[in-house]
């Protein structure tokens, strides 16, 4: 699944794509603007918000971390085993926990190793994912 784009989300669907716009010499379309400037709060409640249709297009803010705790356990709990059936599943909750921590952060720099035992056992860090697979799949 895939999520919806901004513009999707705001039913602003432009006629043509921005490359074909550009591609028959429309260069006005690099300085066009379609909406407001962000700030660093809009950024963020965008980012909380999502863009998978269900939970934005169909539920109100007050139910949103329901619908993707729901979707996270369903990803764990029976995607997971149907591709691997050897991974545990509470190892790749907290490597999952610790790279969300992490990408939240201001730096890229901060290592996964504190954050989550499976990320400790391996001595991953987000900027390399060494040990992966290793981390999150049973001995």
């Amino acid at each position: 699944m895939f999520g919806l784009v901004e513009s999707e989300i705001l039913r602003r669907i432009r006629p043509a794509p921005l490359l074909d716009r550009l591609s028959e010499g429309d260069l006005g379309a690099l300085t066009e603007r379609t909406a407001e400037p962000l700030d660093l709060r809009d950024y963020a409640e965008l980012a909380l918000r999502g863009g998978y249709p269900e939970p934005v297009l169909r539920l109100p803010a007050s139910e949103r971390s329901v619908w993707f705790d729901s979707y996270v356990q369903q990803l764990l709990s029976r995607d997971l085993a149907e591709i691997s059936p050897r991974s545990d599943s509470e190892r790749l909750r907290s490597y999952l926990e610790a790279n969300a921590i992490q990408s939240a952060s201001a730096t890229s720099s901060i290592p996964l190793s504190p954050l989550a035992s499976c990320a400790w056992s391996c001595r991953a860090s987000f900027a390399t994912d060494t040990c992966w697979d290793e981390c999150w799949t049973r001995s």
